[in-house]
């Protein structure tokens, strides 16, 4: 096939309204519904009366288009893009395909060169020069030209009265205000996504794109709703000239001139993004919100350095031993900065009744719905993890409370999001993705699950807080939370966490609590499957039965073990790890040698325990 491009001498017509309002020429439509005349003025239509108008102008627009010609069966036929109707079904057909090939090139070799001018400074240079110059003289330009270029009417006409008026030929049916995105062609009309993009980005819409969602501008924050945005904007924009695909291609423009990397995005730096501004957490200098600032996260809460509600620090003394309060507010600061620098796992536990579920609502209130994921643990290791760990994404917090007890039969991945490391997830029906996250882990449970990692490397990254009071119906405050959540007492807990943040950064690290490590300690120990096997099923012989020797073959009692996790949910240990992990905690009462236990070889035999 051949395609070629033919300039047409034949000039095309079509007239539009445009008025001088206050010395500025404007679009003017007709609304359709309640048959008003409104003028596009300050990024919105607004009714207009003829006392508010200067002069109304009618523009003719002439256009000597390009058209597309296709040669068929090794050139031997000709047809140009708008003679469809002389064309076969097969010609059809075949022209339908290699047209839609044709846009579609056509959009991305516009696109690529509008990227390329984007970040040409000289370009850019010139065509704010030109664009200057170009509405200096506007007005000028189109006094200078004849009679049939622009008509000065003395009297505001018919456009008050009347729908659209045909001017001699027929014009395409675009409203002036939304012609700008389209490419007149005689009595055809084509949308240009690239014109409409630019439009939005330069006129509607403080925007970027990371890859992952669009997100926009709004109230100090840009939110992941960019691309419904788009499309609600463009209903209005576009009017009965909105279509999904147009709005798809333009979105793809959007996304491509506004795609920033996410090392841009949620600067680790000395500012967070709070209510009523920017604020410098190190030394407390509030600063007005910009959208220079690619944040992603607000916290909903004010900064007000004098903020002391005492309501805050009376439950927290009222739910937690006293060396625990210094961690627990370098834990809610740490959750304000993007970075997983300390490597830590939160965990409350305790049974019910005891405050851990109010408090991790006020801590949430405080971080905000936007700023938290609500995946359990169990969720976030496992073939499917993938997608869980999707929904951390751009999120400070991941908090679940009341999570089961469901053993954990993996750990790695909850060691890879408590350091940070990249991660690749997945958000069904789209692409997998790789990110470096930020989201700290928070958990509550009345009984905390076991584990099958046993590791110093796994447990010294947990933090446990211990809940060890008990309310009764007559202590509860059911008015409580609300106390808890008022803008004062959100504020002092903001004020609690900046401390705490502060001093995490001097130190260098958490504050030592005893009652913590002493509750880490003992989590360890009750998540060590094959002591807990020791404990509830063997013996081990004491000092005075030793000269009759309890014994049982190696083999046998690995397979009783395995048998014991499966039947409790637990992932047993390999036979080599079991056996090593025996010698090493019980060196000074049981050991190993080959013994006979039948008439038959020697076998590999444990010494001083029975079932």
């Amino acid at each position: 096939m051949t395609i070629a491009l033919e300039k047409h001498d034949d000039k095309h017509k079509y007239y539009t309204d445009q008025f001088t309002i206050n010395g500025k020429r404007v679009d003017v439509r007709k609304n359709r519904n309640s048959k008003q005349v409104e003028a596009w003025m300050d990024g919105i239509w607004k009714p207009i009366t003829k006392e508010d108008v200067d002069k109304q102008y009618r523009i003719q627009f002439e256009y000597s288009p390009y058209e597309l010609e296709f040669s068929y069966n090794g050139g031997k036929t000709w047809w140009t893009y708008t003679d469809d109707k002389y064309m076969t079904d097969s010609e059809r057909a075949y022209f339908k395909k290699e047209i839609a090939f044709f846009e579609n090139w056509e959009l991305e070799q516009r696109i690529e060169e509008e990227e390329r001018k984007a970040n040409d400074p000289a370009y850019q240079e010139w065509l704010a020069e030109q664009y200057e110059e170009w509405l200096a003289h506007e007005e000028e330009y189109y006094r200078s030209q004849s009679n049939s270029k622009l008509t000065s009417y003395v009297d505001i006409p018919d456009v008050f009265k009347r729908d659209e008026e045909s001017a001699g030929e027929n014009p395409p049916s675009v409203e002036p205000y939304y012609r700008k995105y389209f490419e007149i062609n005689g009595n055809q009309k084509k949308f240009q996504p690239i014109w409409y993009g630019k439009d939005i980005l330069d006129q509607h819409m403080k925007c970027f794109s990371d890859g992952t969602f669009l997100y926009r501008y709004d109230q100090g924050v840009y939110v992941n709703d960019g691309e419904r945005h788009l499309e609600q904007l463009s209903v209005t924009l576009l009017d009965n000239e909105f279509r999904h695909s147009r709005i798809k291609e333009a979105r793809y423009y959007i996304e491509a001139q506004s795609y920033i990397a996410g090392t841009q995005m949620n600067l680790l730096d000395d500012y967070i993004n709070v209510k009523n501004g920017l604020l410098n957490w190190k030394t407390g200098e509030l600063r007005e919100h910009t959208p220079e600032r690619r944040s992603t996260i607000q916290f909903p809460v004010l900064y007000d350095p004098t903020a002391n509600d005492p309501a805050m620090l009376q439950f927290i003394e009222s739910v937690l031993e006293q060396d625990t309060h210094a961690t627990l507010f370098e834990m809610i600061g740490y959750f304000l900065i993007p970075t997983l620098e300390y490597e830590k796992i939160f965990l409350f536990t305790g049974t019910g009744s005891n405050g851990k579920s109010v408090l991790i609502k006020t801590i949430e209130a405080m971080i905000g719905k936007a700023n938290i994921s609500k995946v359990k643990i169990q969720d976030l290791e496992g073939d499917r993890s993938r997608f869980k760990i999707a929904e951390l994404y751009g999120k400070v917090l991941n908090c679940f409370t009341d999570i089961p007890a469901d053993a954990l039969n993996s750990t790695g991945n909850l060691k890879v999001l408590a350091s940070g490391e990249g991660l690749n997830a997945e958000k069904k029906g789209k692409d997998p993705f790789n990110f470096e996250p930020f989201c700290k882990l928070l958990f509550s449970a009345n009984e905390l699950p076991k584990s099958s990692d046993n590791s110093d490397g796994f447990f010294r990254r947990l933090t446990v807080f211990p809940f060890t009071r008990k309310f009764t119906d007559q202590q509860k405050d059911t008015k409580l939370i609300h106390k808890l959540t008022t803008p004062s007492a959100l504020s002092t807990l903001l004020n609690y966490a900046l401390e705490g943040l502060r001093r995490l950064e001097q130190q260098g690290g958490f504050s030592y609590s005893q009652t913590i490590t002493e509750q880490v300690k003992t989590y360890q120990m009750e998540s060590d499957t094959i002591m807990l096997f020791i404990d509830e099923v063997c013996q081990l012989e004491s000092e005075a039965s030793k000269q009759h020797e309890s014994r049982i073959e190696c083999k046998r009692l690995y397979t009783m073990y395995s048998a014991w996790c499966k039947q409790g949910g637990f992932k047993p240990e390999m036979i080599i790890r079991f056996n090593k992990h025996i010698k090493t905690k019980l060196k000074d009462k049981v050991y190993q040698k080959k013994a006979r236990i039948t008439s038959g070889n020697s076998v590999p035999c444990w010494f001083g325990i029975k079932i």
